[in-house]
């Protein structure tokens, strides 16, 4: 499954590495290293001007729906597009969600050990969402799809989200595609289209809980990974290089 995520760039960066030709966007936002559910989100889609860059609600709520219906960040690609509850937003709600990776969180017997699992080349990568406005609270909310994991990524969790590259991410917002074209393509995203590395992360003493968010200062220190510390707002984690895997 995919439940938080770091989406640390500026909104023009991300547009950029989706359409190098998409003129920038200004909207108040905050980059963030630990995005969790129930947040307000970028999410990138297209209407009959082109590309629309948005902040939508994290947990989905169909246009039908009243406030108290549940609200899932997921769906699963192999359902969406028949049941009840995505299937409209499969038609004409198609979006996907910028990102530099994701957290992922692995059972062990000693208790849940997080991982962080991002492009090899560090680049962004483009989650694949589905959104809608409802009619009730005149809300756009929004959840990421997720399909089962592959290679390596399965030995963390069953589930993975949907990554692709830019090209790909292009084609699945466009407005202009057929069902049939849409159930081909989610063919194609059906097999991972980027290589993904992953970190391991250890604990090092007891916390009360994991914050996400002082990743962003250390991740891409090369000294600080050589050492193998990691200290953060909650403590002190333990990089364990030999952990470290790859996914293509």
């Amino acid at each position: 499954m995919c439940g938080r995520f770091p989406q640390n760039k500026r909104p023009s960066r991300y547009e950029t590495d989706l359409d190098p030709d998409w003129g920038q966007t200004y909207l108040e936002f905050s980059p963030s290293w630990n995005v969790s559910p129930g947040r307000e989100v970028l999410v990138f889609h297209d209407n009959e001007a082109g590309h629309v860059a948005e902040l939508l609600h994290w947990g989905f709520l169909p246009y039908w729906a009243d406030a108290k219906a549940r609200r899932p960040i997921n769906a699963r690609l192999e359902t969406a597009a028949t049941i009840p509850y995505f299937r409209r937003a499969w038609r004409v709600g198609r979006c996907v969600i910028p990102a530099d990776g994701w957290y992922e969180w692995k059972e062990t017997p000693a208790g849940k050990v997080p991982y962080f699992i991002h492009r090899q080349d560090e680049g962004s990568i483009f989650l694949a969402g589905l959104y809608e406005i409802n009619r009730h609270e005149n809300t756009s909310t929004f959840a990421i799809l997720t399909t089962e994991a592959e290679g390596a990524l399965r030995e963390i969790h069953e589930r993975e989200p949907v990554a692709f590259t830019a090209e790909i991410a292009r084609q699945w917002i466009r407005r202009d595609l057929s069902l049939r074209e849409v159930s081909e393509l989610a063919l194609v995203l059906a097999v991972r289209l980027v290589c993904l590395a992953h970190h391991f992360f250890a604990r090092e003493q007891s916390q009360e809980r994991w914050a996400g968010i002082w990743l962003g200062s250390v991740l891409h220190d090369r000294h600080v990974l050589e050492r193998g510390l990691l200290l953060g707002h909650s403590g002190l984690w333990r990089f364990d290089g030999k952990a470290v895997g790859t996914a293509c």
